[in-house]
Parts: C-alpha cells; sequence; structure tokens
C-alpha cells in the first residue's frame, strides 16, 4: 500500500501559500530595495548641510527612510528564514519602495537646496593709470594681490563677495603724474576716482 506524500515535503517545496518562486523572487527584490535604500541614505549624509530651509523636516524624512530600510530589511531576512513566507516578503518590498521614494524626495530636496545656496558670480574688471611705474594693491576670492603696473593696467575676475577695492600708490619721487583707478562690476563703471596727490582709492559696496 503506497503513502501519501508528506505534507511537510510538499509545503517544503511549495512555500506556506504555494508557488514559492515568484515569492522567492519577491523577497529577493524587497531584500535588494532593503539593502539599496540604507545605502543610498548613508550615502547622502553628508549632503544634508546644504539644506538648511526645513531643515527639522528634512531630519524626519531622513529618519523615516532609514527606518523604511531596516524595517524592509528585517522582513526580508525573516520571510527568507521562514522559507520565502509571502505576507512579510510583500511588506518588506512595500517598505523598501517607500525608503527608496523618501530617499528620491530628498535627493531633489539637495540638489534644490545647492542651487539655492550657490552664490552668483559677479564679473569685476579694476583699472589703474599712473606714470611710468606705480603700485596696485586689491583683493580677489582667491588673495590679497600688489603688483607693480607701468603707465596703464588691469585686472578681471570673478567674485562671490559683494564688495571690492583697489589702491594705486605712485613712487615717491613721481609728482607729475596724477593717478587714477576704475572699478567696473558687471559691466557698469560704479566707481571712479582721480588724485594728484600720488595715491587714490576706488571702492564699491553693491
Amino acid at each position: 500500500m503506497e503513502n501519501p506524500a508528506d505534507p511537510a515535503a510538499v509545503g517544503e517545496s511549495e512555500g506556506p501559500h504555494g508557488g514559492a518562486q515568484p515569492h522567492r523572487r519577491r523577497i529577493i527584490v524587497a531584500l535588494w530595495l532593503a539593502i539599496a535604500t540604507l545605502v543610498i541614505t548613508a550615502a547622502l549624509f553628508p549632503l544634508f548641510s546644504v539644506v538648511a530651509t526645513y531643515a527639522g523636516l528634512f531630519l524626519v524624512l531622513r529618519l523615516l527612510a532609514a527606518g523604511s530600510g531596516l524595517v524592509a530589511l528585517a522582513l526580508a531576512l525573516y520571510a527568507r528564514k521562514r522559507r520565502y513566507f509571502e505576507d512579510p516578503g510583500n511588506w518588506s518590498l512595500g517598505f523598501g519602495s517607500l525608503g527608496l521614494l523618501l530617499n528620491l524626495v530628498l535627493v531633489v530636496a539637495i540638489v534644490i537646496g545647492v542651487a539655492t545656496v550657490r552664490p552668483s558670480l559677479a564679473e569685476v574688471e579694476l583699472r589703474a593709470e599712473g606714470g611710468p611705474t606705480f603700485t596696485v594693491t586689491f583683493d580677489d576670492d582667491v588673495q590679497s594681490n600688489t603688483m607693480e603696473w607701468q603707465w596703464d593696467g588691469w585686472a578681471h575676475f570673478n567674485t562671490a563677495q559683494q564688495e571690492t577695492e583697489i589702491t594705486v600708490v605712485a613712487p615717491e619721487d613721481d609728482h607729475e603724474h596724477p593717478v587714477s583707478c576704475t572699478i567696473i562690476w558687471d559691466g557698469e563703471v560704479v566707481s571712479q576716482e582721480t588724485s594728484d596727490s600720488r595715491t587714490v582709492t576706488c571702492r564699491y559696496e553693491k
């Protein structure tokens, strides 16, 4: 007399609700979604400093994304331990998808934050005129500059600052040539000075 198939063996091959193979694939996808959520959340962490507006809201989103990833990972591992049990696998897939969606919102927020805080650069041109030799002093965004020019000269740079200044100084023995300076800010002359006393300064503050 033949024995019927072992129910335990049947359950092991088909899973608690049958169709083990689709369930297995779903849980594996959920597991990778959970891992991706956690990795992306961790990778984005250093970039949150650029989001100054609604910082508290973005902190909550960060915690929700990390929490969704952890829950999804735990459920996926539990479902896998239970031979790809369906219900935890479905919940894991849902939490993993939620975590990725929250990370997408955070990426968009970071992009907007970077675009907002990026300083607008102004185009600055400094000009000076004097005698055979004279000294000019000015600052750009990188360093302070002291240069010796002859008769006339100019400097061009972009700046994130809201002000600039140039000082022109003639040699002590030069009393014949006046000195002058000009500041051109974004194509517009905003300061122009001339002096016969060997030194002159032009300054502009936006």
